[in-house]
């Protein structure tokens, strides 16, 4: 939980270099809508908006869901290393 708290912190300080890119490449691939996202998964639509285009930075747990949902590494969204998918 602490690591997850740094990385957060870490994120808020600076805008996160690509991360929007590659967070809206992610979500174009995904098999969900923004508005199905928000009706399944409670993150709201015009959010992911904002997450795409650089004007919102989201939450740890967010980031993690969205990755989740488009089947991708966490570490991937926030770094742009390693695996880009996740192993099944």
């Amino acid at each position: 939980r602490l690591l997850w708290q740094k990385v957060e912190v870490k994120m808020k300080q600076r805008r996160v270099e690509g991360l929007s890119e590659r967070l809206r490449e992610c979500l174009l691939s995904c098999p969900l809508s923004p508005t199905e996202i928000e009706k399944q998964y409670g993150i709201n639509h015009s959010h992911i908006s904002r997450y795409t285009s650089d004007v919102m930075i989201p939450s740890v747990y967010t980031l993690s869901v969205l990755a989740k949902i488009c089947g991708v590494s966490t570490d991937y969204l926030i770094y742009g290393k390693g695996a880009k998918y996740e192993q099944v």
